[in-house]
């Protein structure tokens, strides 16, 4: 089966495409980010959402089967990033609605991680270090805000957990 593992926010999304075979064999096809011009929120989620869908139909067009994990939040607000009061969860939380919705609305299967459950803990750091291990050509000093990594380490784990 092949997956598209989304890290998404309304500025950024971090992709990973990989395949998982029956036996759990995983691969990693490729990974990046998907980057919307600047603008207001509502202009960058719908530029996003145009990316993942134009990303979606590319993976599709070979009649291949697709299921789109991604990483949704817990509802917990980390005090350091948004001092204590949600700053930019309404946001965050439109663009990963949106990119859900086009994903269910395009026939796609979309399964739902709250980003507690598989990072483990482990800080965007260590997280980078464990992508480079796996993704030849990922660069660390490109993936600013660890979106990339993200991706990669939600698929690896995806790849370890799924049923």
């Amino acid at each position: 089966m092949q997956y598209l593992v989304l890290d998404p926010s309304s500025s950024c999304v971090g992709f990973c495409i990989g395949t998982i075979r029956e036996d759990k064999a995983h691969f990693i096809q490729s990974s990046g980010h998907l980057r919307p011009p600047k603008g207001n929120a509502i202009r960058r989620t719908d530029n996003l959402v145009d990316q993942v869908m134009a990303l979606i139909f590319k993976l599709t067009s070979d009649a291949k089967a697709l299921s789109v994990v991604i990483e949704t939040t817990s509802g917990k607000v980390n005090r350091a990033r948004h001092g204590g009061g949600g700053a930019g969860l309404a946001v965050y939380g439109d663009a990963v609605g949106s990119i859900r919705t086009a994903c269910r609305l395009q026939g796609v299967e979309v399964l739902c991680v709250p980003e507690n459950k598989w990072t483990g803990g482990h800080a965007k750091e260590k997280r980078k270090v464990v992508a480079a291990h796996h993704v030849v050509n990922y660069d660390p000093a490109h993936d600013h805000g660890g979106d990339q990594a993200d991706a990669i380490c939600l698929f690896l784990w995806y790849a370890r957990n799924q049923k």
